[in-house]
């Protein structure tokens, strides 16, 4: 700032030099106009081409040489004098003009001087408000340290003091910028000023653009300073939807992890479902195919028990010829019919015991997968009316004693050796055969095992007929009598 006033001052001091030195030509021009005929032809050009003269004067030494050679040798002397006359007028006026364009100048420089002042001005409020507002904050660390229930508050604040004294910073160091720049601004234009002394008007048309310039970047910076704090409302509006959008954003994620999972979930169990309907209609099917089987086998075992019981006729009717013809007859006949019986029988205890196998292998099947699926299982059998309930009887063998054995002995014989079986087969209403009420039959039978192998339905059948056929052989049924 001091340079700048020097350089001012300097400035002025040069501008009042040369004005003293154009009074100073104006009085010499006076002095040689009153002398009389010593002016020759030559004088006019030195008094022009003095070097305090401004440029401006060649043109009037111009009109001086004109005139000088239109008139007559005869009246140069008074010629000149109209001239020198002539050029101390113009001298006065243009003295006049350029004392006018001075206290524009001095105006100028007066108008910038106030608008300097008012900066500083702004500056030492801004300056002023600075130190105000670190007081202040310091007030606010000293209420923060004695209000710990504010401190989130308070720490808002002072952030928000911060931010304020960062834009007072920001805004200080654009106005000094500016500043500087007008003084550069000003410089320029008083060195212009000076070089272009010549060039009036368009010296007073770059006055008047840069008038307007300076106008128009005031508006822009106005409006500037307008569109900054609307963006930055603007700015905190967008970064609060933002923050809203984000977090909408984590619950549809969420949202759609969540159904992701249920969706793999529900998959998963429609795979294992799948899986076990799949396995389940295999062991259906398989189930199915060893019910034929079984059925074929239980045809057999009829077919079996019927040749069985004709073989027992048979025998009946042998026996009832041999006691007709027991004396006649010979044990070793007795004893070989004996020995086919009993191949007999061991084939069909054979038998037996493999459609028992197949049975219990089928109840441990049905079990273990009553135990891996909970529902029911139903096992689709083909209808038959005839066989809703299967008895299974072997034929009643009666044989009479013709050793005087006596009625009582012979039921109770018959009773013993009696084997009727009933193997009752539950059906559903759709005429279907419910396995599931056979296997809790046999398991409650199988929890009940206190029969003995011999009194079993199905498996003691060949047994007791081997035990009648001894008993009968060895005559034990007729010393347990005695």
């Amino acid at each position: 700032m001091e340079d700048d006033k020097k350089k001012k001052r300097n400035k002025k001091k040069k501008n009042k030099q040369n004005n003293k030195r154009v009074d100073d030509a104006l009085a010499s021009g006076a002095t040689t106009s009153v002398d009389e005929n010593h002016i020759g032809d030559g004088d006019v050009p030195q008094i022009s081409g003095g070097p305090d003269a401004d440029e401006s004067q060649s043109s009037h030494q111009i009109d001086v040489v004109a005139t000088e050679d239109d008139s007559g040798v005869e009246n140069k002397s008074q010629g000149s004098e109209v001239l020198l006359e002539e050029t101390i007028k113009q001298l006065r006026e243009e003295n006049g003009s350029y004392l006018q364009k001075e206290a524009g100048f001095e105006e100028n420089v007066r108008r910038l001087e106030t608008e300097n002042e008012a900066h500083i001005q702004k500056e030492a409020l801004l300056e002023e408000r600075l130190v105000h507002l670190k007081t202040e904050n310091e007030a606010h660390v000293h209420n923060e340290a004695l209000l710990e229930g504010k401190l989130l508050h308070l720490r808002t604040e002072n952030e928000d003091h911060i931010q304020n004294e960062a834009l007072l910073e920001e805004k200080l160091l654009h106005l000094r910028t500016e500043n500087e720049a007008h003084i550069q601004n000003e410089a320029l234009l008083e060195e212009r000023l000076l070089h272009f002394r010549t060039e009036n008007e368009a010296h007073k048309q770059n006055e008047e653009k840069l008038e307007e310039r300076l106008v128009q970047y005031k508006n822009k910076n106005d409006m500037l300073l307008r569109e900054m704090s609307s963006t930055e409302a603007q700015m905190r509006q967008l970064l609060d939807e933002r923050s809203t959008f984000t977090q909408k954003e984590a619950s549809l994620e969420k949202k759609v992890q969540q159904l992701q999972h249920d969706e793999e979930s529900l998959v998963a169990e429609e795979k294992s479902s799948r899986e076990m309907i799949s396995s389940l209609n295999n062991e259906i099917a398989r189930l199915r195919a060893q019910v034929t089987e079984l059925e074929k086998s239980k045809s057999n075992l009829l077919e079996q028990n019927q040749s069985l019981k004709e073989t027992i006729s048979n025998l009946q009717v042998q026996h009832e010829n041999h006691d007709s013809n027991a004396k006649g007859a010979s044990e070793e006949e007795l004893n070989s019919q004996i020995e086919a019986a009993c191949t007999l029988v061991e084939k069909l205890i054979t038998e037996n015991a493999d459609l028992v196998e197949k049975v219990n292998e089928l109840c441990i099947k049905l079990n273990q997968s009553q135990h891996a699926s909970p529902e029911s299982l139903a096992i689709e059998v083909e209808k038959s009316e005839s066989l809703e309930e299967i008895p299974i009887h072997d034929e009643l063998i009666r044989i009479d004693n013709s050793r005087d054995m006596d009625t009582a002995s012979i039921k109770r014989n018959f009773s013993e050796g009696e084997i009727e079986e009933t193997v009752p087969l539950s059906l559903n209403a759709n005429g279907e055969v419910d396995v599931e009420s056979q296997v809790a039959v046999a398991g409650e039978d199988e929890i009940n095992a206190g029969v003995p192998l011999a009194d079993a339905p199905l498996i003691g059948a060949p047994f007791r007929l081997v035990s009648f056929v001894a008993r009968y052989v060895s005559g034990a049924d007729l010393a347990a009598k005695k």
